[in-house]
């Protein structure tokens, strides 16, 4: 499950926490500044933090999701008890769903199969 690029755009997590929860090789951090002008039609998932989603420019993450189809694209929070603010955004920005961090290889697995299990069936 190396082959795959996975982009988490977060502001506020530290990389330690990433590193000891996510096993896929190829994944990359970003902070919310220039993140529009980044290739994100590369990446096979987005994540991107609530928090920061909030702090970046009206739209932004609506344009975000626009660039990577809703299928790869999550909001993520701190912690399981923030999932209650959650819930407007995943609609007003175009996401797929959401998790609580910290975003595990298995829940990255799951939905890099289910996404595959699709394509497979069209």
């Amino acid at each position: 499950m190396t082959d795959y690029n996975i982009l988490f755009i977060d502001d506020y997590s530290k990389t330690a926490d990433l590193d000891a929860s996510v096993l896929i090789g190829k994944w990359e951090r970003t902070y919310s500044e220039g993140i529009l002008e980044q290739r994100l039609e590369k990446y096979d998932l987005v994540f991107l933090d609530l928090e920061t989603g909030k702090t970046m420019e009206e739209g932004a993450p609506a344009k975000i999701s626009r660039r990577v189809s809703k299928e790869r694209f999550y909001i993520t929070v701190p912690k399981e008890e923030d999932k209650k603010d959650v819930r407007g955004h995943v609609l007003e920005w175009g996401a797929q769903s959401y998790f609580a961090m910290p975003m595990t290889h298995e829940r990255i697995v799951l939905i890099l199969e289910s996404i595959g299990a699709k394509g497979e069936n069209h």
